[in-house]
């Protein structure tokens, strides 16, 4: 993986960066998804954030209790353009067909029933190898990333409160946009300075 050349590997170490880059889902968000929380609804592919255990399956045996930081925390996010474009889509259907219970089955948890622990250990030994790690920088970092870009594309605050799963006051706790396309509208004006290759 931390060769030169033009090999990618799309495993769980790939894609979660990259979904945290541009969703600005946390990382226990991510890694705890079962493979029934991605979904087609309304015409759009989306991620479900919940604590809900109900949907999951159970064929390889019981997932460890899924946590959200708070009820704004649940939400639905739906997948950006690029994710679609670097095969998102490939990667998920891939992991129903071999009946995978999660998404990123390739972190399991730890006796807390914790699955961002060996991922983050992971994502810093990886951090570290190629001379990028700081004080300051963590997987947190893209989620700071994200909420940067949407105030500098001028997302409306609303709307960025739906994204980051941060809760809301006074009317627009009541009149917030609760439209998905939207969201997915205001997702895709997030571009990096960064060559994907596709």
């Amino acid at each position: 993986r931390a060769e030169p050349g033009n090999k990618i590997i799309q495993d769980g170490l790939y894609w979660v960066p990259l979904i945290g880059a541009y969703t600005g889902m946390r990382l226990a968000e991510i890694i705890q998804m079962s493979i029934n929380d991605f979904k087609y609804e309304n015409d759009l592919w989306v991620f479900h954030v919940t604590a809900n255990t109900e949907d999951d399956p159970s064929e390889e045996g019981e997932l460890a209790p899924k946590s959200v930081k708070g009820q704004a925390s649940i939400r639905i996010i739906p997948l950006p353009d690029i994710l679609e474009k670097l095969g998102f889509l490939d990667y998920w259907q891939k992991q129903k067909k071999n009946k995978r219970k999660r998404i990123f089955w390739d972190f399991v948890a730890n006796k807390k029933g914790s699955y961002s622990h060996q991922f983050s250990k992971q994502f810093s030994y990886r951090l570290d190898k190629m001379d990028i790690k700081t004080e300051k920088t963590s997987f947190h970092s893209f989620r700071h990333n994200l909420k940067d870009m949407l105030n500098d594309n001028d997302i409306l605050e609303t709307h960025q409160f739906m994204i980051m799963g941060h809760s809301q006051k006074g009317m627009n706790a009541v009149y917030g946009s609760k439209n998905v396309k939207k969201l997915k509208a205001c997702l895709d004006k997030i571009k990096y300075n960064v060559d994907h290759g596709i």
